[in-house]
């Protein structure tokens, strides 16, 4: 007797395996998926839209940082001002603080005072008003000093976007120590 044709009562239950996913299955994964996505792109949106803030903020970071370096390897002052509401700023060696030629303007320079270099912060971001800065006399800019013995002014450098995202930059006077703080809102310029 041939058994081709014929199937054991055993093997019944073998032919009832699935090998598909139901429907019902795959719209229950599209929707969890979707859901994940509802969460996690505003999140992604909101840090790719302050990445420039962030970026500006490790750009003045890096600046004085190498602005307080050159005051020790040069053995004299060093000045960082900007003028709060815009987005310029400059870097100034100074010769003799003492002798009050210390101060100056985006057009003339002084005696006793050299730019090493104006730049720009990318963007639409802005310096704001900020704490423990000093004034300039024949400008409105703010300036942080650095001295050749490796101290500076403490300030706060606050940063803002067209957002009004802020930013702070923190400086300690006694080591000169650049921290960049959390992004956080309010405070426009």
């Amino acid at each position: 007797m041939s058994s081709a044709g014929r199937t054991s009562p055993h093997s019944r239950g073998k032919q009832t395996q699935r090998r598909a996913f139901t429907l019902f299955e795959l719209l229950l994964v599209l929707a969890v998926l979707a859901v994940i996505a509802g969460m996690v792109v505003p999140t992604l949106s909101g840090a790719m839209s302050t990445r420039p803030l962030r970026g500006a903020a490790d750009q003045i970071r890096q600046v004085l940082t190498t602005a307080r370096r050159d005051a020790i390897d040069a053995g004299v002052p060093m000045r960082f001002e900007f003028e709060t509401g815009t987005n310029i700023f400059r870097v100034a060696l100074l010769f003799d603080v003492s002798a009050g030629a210390v101060e100056s303007t985006a057009i003339e320079t002084p005696p006793g005072v050299t730019f090493i270099g104006e730049d720009r912060l990318d963007g639409d971001i802005v310096f704001a008003e900020s704490e423990g800065l000093s004034l300039t006399a024949q400008s409105d800019a703010a300036a942080v000093f650095f001295y050749p013995d490796g101290t500076s002014d403490s300030a706060q450098i606050r940063l803002v976007d067209d957002a009004n995202h802020s930013i702070v930059i923190k400086l300690r006077g006694l080591t000169g120590a650049v921290t960049v703080g959390s992004i956080g809102r309010g405070g426009g310029p």
